[in-house]
């Protein structure tokens, strides 16, 4: 999954300190969820003006792991129905026909062969206990 920040800018203005006041506070707190990277508040004579700058993080799914993993979601090589495990608990790596050395070892992140076929309903991962 890649990553993108994008910089934006939140101008708020007033002519009355109060209503300025709640504006400048809501916006703050309706951007606390952004990274924000500066503020400039001006004052001129009865009005006044505030610029505030910040960055949007996008997140971009590059593969179907990676709709997976945004809810939350992550399978371990164990629990994939390809992998050819002996149910011997001291082997850790194990057999697997779509690994590209052969082998895969049980605790580490499933591959993308595996979420597809999930996605697809061609397979249903196994659950701890049945390994």
């Amino acid at each position: 999954m890649r990553h993108e920040n994008y910089p934006q800018i939140a101008v708020i203005s007033g002519d009355d300190p109060k209503e300025f006041q709640d504006r400048f506070n809501a916006a703050v707190k309706e951007l606390s969820g952004n990274k924000i990277t500066g503020q400039k508040i001006e004052i001129t004579g009865n009005s006044f003006a505030a610029v505030i700058t910040y960055e949007v993080t996008e997140h971009i799914v590059d593969s179907v792991a990676d709709e997976f993993h945004l809810e939350g979601i992550r399978y371990l090589c164990k629990h994939c129905p390809h992998l050819e495990d002996p149910m011997d608990k001291r082997i850790k790596y194990c057999s697997c026909k779509y690994s590209d050395t052969g082998k895969a070892h049980k605790e580490h992140e499933a591959c993308e062969l595996f979420y597809r076929q999930l996605k697809l309903g061609k397979i249903t991962p196994l659950e701890d206990y049945e390994r």
